[in-house]
């Protein structure tokens, strides 16, 4: 959605007599308050959906939950350990720590 109202904005911003220059501090101003005031209202208008249920659905997490978030939302890939203990992750070597003692 971000390069639809990216692609959007800028249309409408020059259909509106405002440049498309972020150097001018007088520009930004009018170009927010074109955003605030006329585009997102408009926009949302358009492509706004209402909910099926008004219901409130959310559920408080419980203790365990709450502790455990680092490893809930976490993005973990597998990746083989060389015998230098590197792994190599987005074109970039990364050196482990090893351990010694064990």
């Amino acid at each position: 959605m971000n390069e639809t109202l990216q692609d959007r904005l800028v249309k409408e911003l020059r259909e509106a007599g405002i440049p498309h220059t972020t150097d001018r501090k007088e520009a930004i101003k009018e170009a927010n308050t074109f955003l605030r005031d006329i585009f997102l209202p408009k926009f949302n208008a358009q492509f706004r959906v209402e909910p099926r249920s008004s219901s409130n659905l959310y559920t408080p997490l419980r203790d365990d939950e709450r502790e455990r978030l680092d490893t809930l939302f976490s993005e973990q890939k597998p990746r083989k350990v060389q015998n230098d203990f590197t792994i190599r992750f987005e074109g970039k070597i990364y050196q482990l720590y090893r351990n010694k003692e064990g």
